[in-house]
Formats: structure tokens, C-alpha cells, sequence
């Protein structure tokens, strides 16, 4: 049986573990987009995620280039940057596996940032 709280769970502890303010209705108005969002002023930061947090109790998730490109926009005409975290949850060992997506670009950056950081 699949665990109705699953997914609600999992977006309260993305926005909990990346920072973020939970949007109104799960994203589902369209002023308010996306599961999690930075909120902070641009002025206050140059990496304002707004992610969609997924999650499934299936072996496999489905992305297609037409989801990614509309969400990667969403969130750029909000002035952010889009992630994409999905939780995969074994119901019978419970155990989870959490990924997170992002453009290639974006991950440069903050690879580049942290190596900066570091040197």
C-alpha cells in the first residue's frame, strides 16, 4: 500500500534540508510554483532554488524534456534556479534514496564555487 504522507513528507524535509519556504498549495497556483522555493531577495543571494519535489515507491521515475524545460522555466522567470529532488522508497525495506537533478550549467557553478572555496 502506498504511504499517502510519503510525498508530503518529502517535500516538507527538502524545503527543511535545502532552506526553503513551501509554496502555497504544493505549487499547484500559478503565482506561487513548485514545491519549494527560495524566498530571499535577489540582492540576498545568486543561487534562489525553486524546486518540485518528486516521490515514488516504483523502482523508476519517468523525466521527459518537456517537464524539466517548463519547470526550468517557471522558475527562471521567478528569478530562480530550478532542482529537481526525487525520492525513491522501498515500502517493504523502507528504505529511501534521494537524488536531486539539475541542469548541467548549474552543477558546473556550484562545483566551481566549492572548488574556489577549497583552494
Amino acid at each position: 500500500m502506498r504511504d499517502p504522507l510519503g510525498w508530503a513528507a518529502f517535500e516538507a524535509y527538502v524545503n527543511s534540508k535545502l532552506g526553503l519556504s513551501a509554496t502555497l498549495a504544493s505549487g499547484s497556483q500559478a503565482h506561487d510554483p513548485g514545491d519549494g522555493v527560495d524566498r530571499r531577495h535577489h540582492t540576498e543571494t545568486d543561487y534562489a532554488l525553486q524546486v518540485d519535489a518528486k516521490y515514488t515507491v516504483r523502482s523508476s521515475f519517468a523525466l521527459n524534456a518537456a517537464m524539466l524545460s517548463r519547470s526550468w522555466e517557471r522558475a527562471a522567470i521567478q528569478g530562480k534556479v530550478f532542482a529537481l529532488p526525487i525520492r525513491f522508497a522501498n515500502e517493504r525495506t523502507g528504505e529511501v534514496r534521494d537524488w536531486v537533478v539539475v541542469p548541467l550549467d548549474d552543477y558546473a557553478a556550484l562545483l566551481q564555487e566549492h572548488r574556489e572555496r577549497n583552494e
